[in-house]
This record gives structure tokens, sequence and C-alpha cells, in this order.
């Protein structure tokens, strides 16, 4: 077996990467000594050790969003101008918490016709009573109660239709504006508006988001999703809190943006994500369980095409030819590795020098 340092002028190296650049010998050994692996900074992760520096899956960020279980959209009910933004998207609401106020001349008719089919449904009410009160002293008939109940029930369903529009809103504090409130508590997910900017009947004015049903849209590289699969088990952290989540589709196609779009779904009965956090997701894809270990990208070496890492042996550093595929999704999978191997995971840099032959002689 051939040892090299790196104080001697590695010609055998240089002969060796001029003659078959595609690869070098597995067995060649890099031998440092103290002083030079202290000047390198040589950190080291333990291959399947859950306490080293190797990550526990691939990561990758995305958005949380809600089911059709958990998500409120609230929209404009008439034309009008925004006047007043008192939450963004990304806000956490609590119920009856102001979001924006409406305006204009087509807000002001809808509070008119709201507050006409209020007062007609109060005094409907009180002819009810009314007629109640007259009926069990034998005043009037039974037929005239029976009619005033059939105005109410009228009047009532149409305050309802007036008033309903808007889930939440505020309709009668403000003259000319509408007072649009959160009817459920959870995160303003959007729309992005702005003051002034003008909305027409049916726009959206705000999506809530409620811990319900949650999922989450990721973005993965090509690479890293053609190592995934459905129902591999994903960690969602936020901001201060995680939650468990497990994978229900992985794309089919490249997006416009170079991501192949991933939708999991959040397992967590009680979670503290909301819909509109932006959040990473750890993921154990079934390519690791197995002869596969997922290694921070610093750990890789790249000669052309081919990716290696080194491994610590008894005498020195092993360049390992990996799975090019497994090493683009952040994974080191080679017949020659075994759980608990040792990696260089930072000072590669001067280990490839001594590897290819170009280290200076001391």
């Amino acid at each position: 077996m051939t040892h090299v340092t790196v104080s001697t002028r590695l010609r055998v190296f240089a002969l060796l990467a001029l003659s078959a650049p595609s690869a070098l010998p597995a067995s060649e050994r890099i031998l440092l000594t103290p002083a030079q692996r202290a000047n390198a900074r040589i950190e080291i992760g333990v291959l399947g050790d859950v306490g080293s520096q190797s990550p526990t899956g691939v990561t990758v960020t995305g958005r949380v969003e809600s089911g059709a279980g958990g998500r409120t959209v609230l929209a404009a009910p008439a034309a009008g101008g925004i006047v007043e933004l008192t939450a963004q998207p990304g806000s956490a609401l609590k119920r009856g918490q102001s979001i924006l106020t409406l305006g204009g001349p087509d807000v002001a008719a809808l509070q008119r016709t709201a507050r006409a089919a209020r007062a007609a449904a109060t005094a409907a009410e009180q002819r009810v009573r009314r007629d109640r009160s007259l009926l069990k002293e034998g005043v009037i008939a039974a037929s005239r109660l029976e009619q005033s109940e059939a105005e109410y029930a009228t009047a009532s369903a149409q305050l309802r239709q007036s008033t309903s529009a808007l889930p939440g809103a505020d309709l009668f504090s403000r003259d000319g504006e509408l007072v649009v409130r959160a009817p459920v508590a959870g995160m303003l997910a959007g729309p992005s508006l702005a003051l002034g900017e003008r909305v027409e009947p049916g726009d959206t004015l705000a999506v809530i988001g409620t811990p319900s049903q949650l999922r989450v849209a990721l973005a993965a590289s090509p690479e890293v999703a053609r190592s995934l699969r459905a129902g591999d088990a994903l960690v969602v952290r936020g901001r201060g809190c995680e939650a468990r989540a497990v994978l229900r589709s992985v794309g089919v196609g490249v997006e416009s943006n170079q991501v192949v779009a991933v939708d999991a779904l959040i397992t967590d009965r009680d979670s503290c994500l909301l819909p509109g956090e932006t959040v990473t997701a750890s993921v154990a894809p079934h390519s690791s369980a197995k002869g596969s270990y997922a290694l921070p990208p610093r750990a890789f070496v790249r000669r052309g095409a081919e990716v290696f890492i080194f491994v610590e042996r008894a005498d020195g550093f092993e360049p390992v030819l990996l799975d090019p595929q497994a090493a683009r999704a952040g994974f080191a999978r080679s017949d020659l590795l075994r759980r608990g191997d040792r990696v260089a995971i930072t000072g590669s840099a001067l280990l490839k020098g001594a590897w290819i032959g170009i280290a200076e002689e001391e």
C-alpha cells in the first residue's frame, strides 16, 4: 500500500492524475503530521451517528399552507378603496382583530341597506311580541300572529343576507367605511394590499389560515427530488417550533424556477406552526435508509464528474469514490463506507491538494 505525506512533492500523484484523470486508486492514503492537521482545521463527522456533524437528511425550504378545512377567505362585498391597513401578510390574528378598512360610495350604500334591514327586523320582532301578548288577551286572532311571525322571519333573513356577505365585518362603526375583522384566530396569509388600492366586489381582502389540516409546500432541486418518495418522514421547523410531517407527493416536472414542487402534510395534531409561515424541512428519504449517509455539502470533493469524500483510516485519509447521483442529493453512498466511519467535513481543500499532487514541498 502506498503512503504519501504532504511534506513530500507528490510526483506520483501528478503522474497518476495525468495518466488516469477519472480516478485515483482508493488504496492511496494521505498522511498529515499533527501540525499539518491542526493548521488544516479538519473537522470530523461520523457516518450514521446522530450526534455527529452530519445532518439527518436533506433540508428543503417551503411555506406552510392551510388545507381546505383550515382556511377562511374574506371577499369584498362592495367596490371601494383601502383607507386603512392594520395587519400585513404573516401577522398572527386574534378573533375580532381589525385587518383593514374599506371605504367608498358603494360601501355607504351597503351600510344603508344593512341599517334598513336591521331596522325592519327590529320592528318585525316588536310586532311579534305585541301580537303574542294581544293573542293571549284574546284581542286578535291567531292568524294575525302567524302573519307577524312570517314577516319577522322574512325580515330576519334579509338582515342576515345584508350582513353576512363579509363574516366578521363591522358595518356600523363608521359611516361610509367598513372595518374588516378576523372572524377566526389564525395567520394572515395574504394578499398584499396597499393604501388607496381599489377593489371590486368579490376580490379577496384576506386569507386567514388556522392550524387545521396544515400542509407544507416545499421546493426541492431536481437532484434532491429524485431521492424523495411519498411517505418519507419530515421534521418541519418554523420560528421557534417544529412539527412532524409526511411527504404526500413529489412533482414529476421541473418548474420555471428550476425546482420541483414537493407537498407534505403536518401530522402533529397540535402544531404551533401557522399558515403563511416560512419553514425548513429536514427529510429522511428512502435512499438514506441503507448504504447512504447524509453529509453537509462541504464534505464532498469533486474531480470532473466524480465525487469523493476523505475517510479517516488508521494510517491517514483515504479518498472514497461515491455514487454521483446520491452525492448530488447530499448523500455519500459507496460499498467502501460503513456506519461509524469518520469523514473529513472541513479541511478537505488541503487533503485534495495533497491527493492530486499540488501540495508544496516543505
